[in-house]
């Protein structure tokens, strides 16, 4: 087996970000690191950091911004960092991507009503024709499992309400599929896209 340099060694070292956590990321929402080359970023329930680290660190863009109920676990990622309830107040405009991984998603078996202001939130961030990134949106493959099943028509419902206030595209990406311990397809895990178009003008 190769050995690293010592060079190779210092550089891995010395990453501010975890790559298996970066390799999650991309691997959820389907894009490569230039597929974000200068685009404003918003990672909301962004836990330690470790993609806008990445993002910051590797120069894809200066502007890439988490939040999170903890506070950040790394001080050269303070500045890009903002502590607090997505589901309460998103502190950042203009954005051209948001995503959640594992957050936004899973407060779908919770309040409805929360869930979807925390939806609502995070559009009003995008720009207009900016995207929201979900993963993942759990779906059933036939076996109804009930939480799964809560959650689709809760998605459902915040989509509909969603599309009364603002002018969106949505569609879902097949990305993994669980199987049973028999290999039988147990249950699958979908990206969510949401496009922002624009906000509608109220009667």
């Amino acid at each position: 087996m190769s050995k690293e340099s010592p060079q190779s060694q210092a550089e891995h070292s010395s990453e501010s970000y975890d790559a298996e956590t970066v390799k999650r990321y991309k691997e959820s929402f389907l894009f490569a690191p230039e597929d974000l080359r200068n685009k404003r970023i918003l990672d909301l329930g962004c836990d330690s950091g470790d993609f806008i680290n990445f993002l910051l660190s590797e120069d894809i863009t200066s502007a890439a911004y988490g939040m999170d109920k903890r506070p950040p676990t790394q001080d050269e990622f303070v500045d890009h960092f903002s502590q607090g309830d997505f589901r309460e107040s998103i502190p950042y405009t203009d954005m051209d991507v948001v995503v959640s991984l594992a957050a936004l998603s899973l407060s779908l078996h919770e309040d409805v009503e929360s869930t979807y202001t925390a939806f609502k939130n995070a559009l009003d961030s995008l720009t207009n024709g900016g995207e929201l990134k979900v993963f993942p949106i759990f779906k059933d493959s036939g076996k109804e499992w009930e939480g799964i099943v809560d959650e689709e028509r809760n998605l459902l419902i915040i989509l509909e309400k969603l599309e009364k206030e603002y002018d969106i595209e949505t569609k879902t990406i097949l990305v993994e599929t669980e199987t049973d311990q028999n290999g039988k397809p147990d249950y699958e895990k979908h990206l969510l896209l949401v496009k922002k178009i624009g906000k509608k003008q109220k009667e």
